[in-house]
């Protein structure tokens, strides 16, 4: 069974927030890791969904975003699929003071804006090929305003593996990354 990491805004956006280690001195390190998720993306183990793409705003993924840009996972087809996950996972308690006309102008924000849905329907799509995804998020199950509930919990019902970026860099990549730390006195 083949692998796919399918990797969300707030995971890429925190990568190059914290994992910048020399940023500010040679850079090297900061380089070679930035190239090595980078040709994880090209290699379509690392999978970047077009949504994902889009939230991307920050100046320190703009040199990301052009490197990556050709390896961009299209979803649009994917459209009823989150249509159907909107309706399964909506938060009850967050629905008391919505009408019908309130919830689908809320669907429409959820097929427009967020990406969320769609890296569900996606890992749900690649399940479907015979292939195992997991979900790498920065989401917790701690709950919120939004009408539908959070990626890990949604994950959990179906089935679909939900990991953090240093399961991600610390974990999977384990025997290809060595990190060294020293401290100096």
């Amino acid at each position: 069974m083949t692998r796919k990491l399918v990797i969300d805004s707030d995971s890429i956006i925190n990568f190059f927030k914290y994992y910048s280690f020399d940023k500010d001195e040679n850079g090297i390190i900061n380089e070679k890791l930035n190239e090595f998720i980078i040709s994880k993306i090209e290699n379509n183990e690392i999978i970047v969904i077009d949504k994902v793409f889009q939230e991307l705003r920050s100046p320190e993924t703009n040199d990301f975003k052009t490197k990556v840009k050709k390896h961009i996972y299209k979803t649009e087809h994917l459209l009823n699929e989150i249509e159907i996950i909107f309706n399964e996972n909506l938060v009850k308690i967050n629905l008391i003071n919505f009408g019908d006309i309130e919830l689908e102008s809320e669907l429409s924000i959820y097929k427009e804006k967020y990406a969320d849905l769609y890296l569900i329907a996606c890992c749900e799509e690649m399940k479907s090929q015979n292939m195992q995804p997991i979900l790498i998020t920065e989401e917790t199950i701690k709950r919120d305003k939004k009408m539908v509930e959070k990626i890990p919990t949604i994950c959990d019902k179906k089935e679909i593996e939900c990991r953090n970026l240093p399961y991600l860099l610390f974990t999977i990549y384990k025997n290809e990354l060595i990190f060294d730390l020293e401290i100096k006195n």
